[in-house]
């Protein structure tokens, strides 16, 4: 990964998303595992998306699903409420990296609410606001010095370049990348890519 930086891109659906977002330099493709979200993938897709060559996330939306099916990816992404507990019995049976998911509201984080998924085994922890995380910044501020935290929720081409002036270095997109739910724009993953790879600045 580039000088500590990752840019993510999840809700893949379709083989030639990946191979092209591969192409791009994105450094993790993350497949939803749950039929119930419009932008899903299934195992086997994400299986031939590691044969590949990528670095690839497997998305739960539930503890439930993870136990019934562990698939081989490189991480699993915990997008449910989950305790630090819960971390440490995932990592260690599954040998994997993981990144936790941590749902924002506006309501104040801590760094110390970080460093309890960090230190029960948390690779990465992604803040997520699926309104829009942008409006939140300021006051995630604190946070934007550790490049394993992340920032996710509506962060498209038009608005990357603002998360990089906040310092944030683990990046996520999905919905806006796309033409529609489990169908990603090209065009669109190309320009995200490269306005998020820019010299990373703080205001």
């Amino acid at each position: 990964m580039q000088n500590d930086e990752i840019v993510k891109i999840c809700g893949i659906a379709r083989l030639q998303d990946a191979s092209f977002a591969m192409d791009l330099g994105y450094d993790i493709i993350g497949v939803i595992l749950d039929e119930t979200v419009p932008r899903h993938g299934t195992v086997d897709l994400l299986e031939n998306i590691k044969d590949m060559g990528a670095t690839t996330a497997a998305v739960y939306t539930s503890l439930e699903s993870v136990d019934h099916d562990l698939a081989s990816a490189d991480y699993i992404q915990l997008h449910f409420n989950h305790t630090a507990e819960q971390i440490k019995s995932l990592k260690s049976k599954s040998g994997k990296g993981i990144i936790s998911v941590l749902k924002y509201g506006g309501n104040g984080i801590t760094e110390s609410d970080i460093g309890e998924r960090l230190n029960a085994g948390a690779d990465l922890v992604l803040v997520e606001n699926r309104e829009g995380i942008v409006k939140f910044l300021d006051g995630l501020r604190p946070l934007s010095g550790n490049p394993r935290i992340g920032v996710a929720g509506k962060i498209g081409p038009s608005n990357v370049g603002t998360i990089r002036k906040f310092g944030f270095r683990f990046i996520d997109a999905s919905s806006s990348l796309e033409i529609s739910p489990g169908k990603k724009d090209h065009s669109r993953m190309k320009e995200f890519i490269e306005a998020a790879r820019c010299q990373h600045a703080t205001v």
